[in-house]
């Protein structure tokens, strides 16, 4: 008997997403066995690259500690034994990682993880290893000394260097090309640039014609190190095995310019600039010695001047010439006598100039002896600069001239006496009467400068020169305005006047200038120090040294062009490979794009179908249950029955039976509603009436019994009027009962309006706190309002927010004990007004809270307190608030109290209705 199969229905949605799910599993079972295959090697890729990172890290860490462990070795063979521990300590835990690097080692050897060369370098550097071991105990011991052990420490360190770069070293032509690209490259990059850096400073340092600064050669050295650095590198990839010939010939061509003539002419230019900078050195030190010579001549004229100013002796003789009487010359060695032993040695005239500037008073040194001048031959100096310069000068200042030529009766003398001359003001009883002068013999100090030595005064006038027909440029008598210092050299005289030790260079010519401040009390006031040197030639042209800079920088960029060569090659082949790849790619996208467009368009024929059906339910949901699903022609009549030909067209077909069946069960539910909407009506317009017409009665009883318990009609007996007394009191709860019935048959019926006007917080708080204010005095209650008289006004119905009040208030009373306590507080912010009635009563239950406010209910029963109304009191509350568009919120807890909270907005609306119409009527 034959097998029998399921008829299959290949306009089945299940069958068509089946069977491109099929096709798509195929696809995707190709592309899962090419990523396993990618994903095992990568996990090969991965284990070689951590045991490589593994062994990386442990030869940092051993090289950092040998490194440290290396200059302790040092400091302890220079005699520092309390290092002995830290060395030992320091040994032990280099040899702890070396022994770790030991281990990662072998087993990437073990795995063919590197190259070729990776193992005999490993040995080279575990025999480097072995001779620090054996280094140590002579370190120790001292049995060795600094340069032996800085060698073996050194080559060790440096072995480490050269493994930890063959850690990543190329093991096929792929990882070749990727490993010159981003370890060597990356290296000739950095030798280029600091490379660049160094030629940049050396240039312009032989441009100028100075010396290499101590700050550029501290660049130099940090530059050169990066430098060293690289080549140390590019060197250990020459002599790998799988470095190619045409690489190593370039790396042997950059040896021989780079390393060759680039670093000999390099060394030859810090030999010279050394050499120039020693003979700069000792000049300075010259100059300095002389400045100083100068200044041990001049030092303390100041002091002696003022010292004779002041003098007793002088100021008798002054007071003489003022009464009009000659000097006294025999008392001239009493003031006189402080300069007498430095006459000799710097002073060439002592003077009193006396308020006109006339001479007073003269000694001269001359011949070896001082000697006082005969008064017919003393002269009048009011003319010279000295004598106007320091005739006003204050009580303590003094005036040290320019130094030039002396003038004796207008004429300049002959041989030329240099002059400098101190002067200041002699005061006699508080006021100035002439100045004292002294003439300092300036030659002695000139003589005293290096014969090749420049002085300049700041006028750039020649003070002293080698060639001494241009000296004294100042004296117009010479005629040499001409030998000046800014006129001979105006390119740099700025820089000369600087008032700082300077070394200018200007040609071949270096001029080392130093300021000497002669003035004690001007720091502006300098003579220039100057000597003039030819330096030293640097053995090339700041032009030569460029382009020796740069052949030497363009031998390192031919490795990185033919490494560039390389990349392009390899990246060529990979293009290729990638073609082949992409072909394949494109293929299987096609069959994709095919199946993907089959797949979307039954997804867009899945949309429309289900976009109508959403279509057709959301206005089912509006209620217009009259509508079908129709696909597009699909529907046969009117009816709900579509012929199916996938499940979309079930799903259609099933929905338009259930609208059919919703939309006469709906009719019956509106004719329900209907009945529910007219009976509830009917009464709440009965209780409305009811209330109404009760009110009558109600208040003809209420009015009798007033009678009868007040015997307006005569005396009737206490029993009568305690009858009456309690039919009022039952026909006044009578009547807020047929109230509250009123008032919330009004509200359901949407016949209460609001009409909401400016209220005073406090004013409404007061009036009910009035009104129940006997009330709770009588129960023992302890009323207490908190309420601030400067709240802002409410906008709200004053009727609905007073019944409001009254009602939680009503409560409160009702439902607390003698003793107890009700708060009423209320405060505003800037939305809404928020008004609090608590009190101490019995409270409420948890689960009653929700219902509190729905009609006829109350908070709960306990036959010993009694109870009255019908529970509408919170309910008409909670729709007085609802018409405010305002909050109701009750917590209480069984015996503690309950804490009623109102929150109402206080902006200021139009008048509210409770009926949806615009007709509003108000009670």
């Amino acid at each position: 008997m034959g097998m029998s199969f399921p008829a299959i229905n290949l306009n089945s949605i299940r069958f068509r997403i089946t069977l491109l799910f099929l096709v798509l599993a195929i696809l995707l079972s190709v592309g899962v066995t090419n990523t396993l295959y990618h994903s095992f090697f990568e996990a090969g890729q991965s284990a070689s690259n951590k045991l490589r990172s593994e062994l990386s890290n442990h030869l940092n860490r051993a090289t950092g500690v040998q490194a440290i462990e290396r200059g302790v070795g040092n400091t302890i063979i220079g005699g520092n034994r309390n290092l002995l521990r830290k060395f030992q300590d320091l040994g032990a835990e280099g040899d702890t990682h070396v022994r770790k690097a030991a281990v990662s080692a072998n087993e990437i050897i073990n795995r063919g993880f590197v190259s070729p060369d990776f193992k005999d370098m490993f040995a080279t550097w575990v025999q480097a290893h072995e001779r620090l071991r054996d280094a140590r105990p002579r370190v120790m011991g001292g049995g060795i000394g600094a340069s032996e052990w800085l060698d073996i420490a050194t080559d060790n360190i440096m072995r480490g260097f050269d493994l930890q770069d063959l850690i990543f070293a190329p093991r096929n032509e792929s990882e070749q090309v990727l490993y010159y690209t981003s370890l060597l490259r990356s290296h000739i990059a950095s030798l280029t640039e600091y490379a660049g850096r160094e030629r940049a400073i050396i240039g312009y340092t032989l441009a100028a014609g100075s010396e290499i600064t101590r700050k550029n050669r501290i660049l130099l050295e940090r530059y050169r190190g990066r430098v060293d650095g690289a080549i140390r590198r590019i060197r250990t990839i020459r002599d790998n095995a799988s470095t190619t010939p045409q690489l190593k010939k370039a790396i042997i061509n950059f040896e021989k310019i780079f390393l060759g003539n680039y670093q000999d002419l390099r060394r030859q230019i810090f030999a010279v600039s050394d050499a120039n900078s020693q003979i700069a050195q000792e000049i300075q030190g010259r100059l300095k010695k002389a400045g100083a010579t100068v200044l041990d001549n001049l030092h303390g004229v100041n002091i002696q001047l003022s010292s004779l100013a002041g003098n007793i002796h002088l100021k008798e003789q002054v007071k003489r010439l003022i009464n009009g009487e000659a000097m006294d010359l025999s008392q001239v060695g009493h003031f006189f006598e402080d300069l007498l032993a430095d006459i000799e040695r710097r002073y060439r005239r002592v003077r009193y100039l006396d308020d006109k500037g006339r001479e007073r008073l003269r000694i001269d040194y001359t011949g070896g002896q001082s000697r006082a001048v005969a008064e017919n031959d003393l002269q009048d100096k009011s003319g010279r600069y000295y004598f106007t310069e320091s005739r006003n000068l204050p009580r303590g200042q003094i005036y040290i001239s320019p130094l030039d030529l002396n003038v004796e009766e207008g004429r300049i003398s002959v041989p030329f006496i240099p002059m400098l001359r101190f002067a200041a003001p002699v005061f006699v009883d508080g006021q100035r009467h002439g100045v004292v002068v002294l003439n300092v013999d300036a030659g002695r100090f000139l003589d005293a400068l290096p014969g090749d030595s420049i002085l300049a005064d700041q006028e750039g006038y020649y003070l002293r020169h080698p060639a001494r027909e241009k000296e004294w440029g100042m004296m117009e008598a010479l005629d040499r305005g001409a030998d000046n210092l800014r006129a001979e050299f105006p390119d740099i005289a700025d820089a000369m006047f600087s008032g700082k030790p300077e070394k200018i260079v200007s040609g071949d010519k270096t001029f080392f200038v130093q300021p000497v401040y002669f003035h004690p009390s001007n720091p502006n006031k300098y003579w220039l120090l100057i000597l003039r040197r030819v330096p030293i030639p640097y053995p090339v042209t700041s032009r030569d040294w460029i382009e020796k800079g740069t052949e030497a920088i363009d031998s390192a960029l031919a490795i990185s062009r033919l490494l560039g060569e390389m990349a392009e090659i390899s990246s060529a082949g990979k293009t290729k490979t990638a073609g082949i790849m992409v072909g394949i790619s494109v293929v299987l996208a096609m069959v994709m794009a095919v199946i993907v467009v089959i797949f979307f368009a039954e997804l867009v024929k899945v949309g429309r179908k289900t976009g109508t059906i959403r279509k057709e339910l959301r206005r089912l949901a509006s209620g217009d249950l009259g509508r079908r699903i129709n696909f597009a022609g699909n529907l046969e009549g009117d009816g709900p029955d579509i012929r199916p030909r996938d499940e979309i067209d079930a799903i259609g077909t099933d929905i338009n039976k259930m609208a059919a069946s919703l939309e006469i069960q709906t009719g019956e539910l509106l004719a329900a509603k209907g009945q529910a909407e007219t009976s509830n009506r009917a009464k709440s317009e009965f209780l409305a009436a009811m209330s109404h017409d009760l009110r009558t009665p109600l208040n003809a009883i209420l009015g009798f019994a007033d009678i009868l318990s007040h015997q307006y009609f005569g005396p009737t007996s206490e029993k009568y009027k305690e009858y009456a007394e309690n039919i009022h009191s039952s026909g006044e709860h009578l009547l807020e009962l047929v109230s509250d019935i009123l008032d919330l048959s009004t509200i359901e019926a949407g016949k209460r309006s609001l009409v909401k006007e400016k209220l005073s917080i406090m004013e409404i708080v007061t009036e009910c706190e009035r009104i129940v204010e006997e009330k709770a005095r009588s129960n023992g209650i302890d009323l207490v309002m908190e309420v601030a008289k400067d709240l802002p006004p409410l906008y709200a119905d004053r009727r609905a927010f007073k019944q409001i009040l009254l009602n939680l208030l009503a409560n409160a009373v009702k439902f607390t004990p003698e003793g107890g306590k009700i708060t009423v507080s209320a405060k505003a912010s800037k939305k809404n007004t928020i008004l609090k009635v608590s009190d101490t009563g019995r409270g409420i239950s948890a689960e009653k809270l929700p219902g509190l406010t729905d009609p006829f209910t109350k908070g709960g029963h306990n036959p010993y307190l009694a109870e009255k109304g019908w529970g509408l009191g919170l309910t008409i509350t909670k729709s007085l608030i609802d018409l405010h568009d305002g909050e109701l919120d009750i917590e209480s807890k069984v015996g503690k109290g309950t804490v009623v909270t109102v929150t109402l907005p206080n902006g200021a609306r139009r008048n509210q209705s409770a009926s949806s119409s615009n007709d509003s009527i108000q009670t």
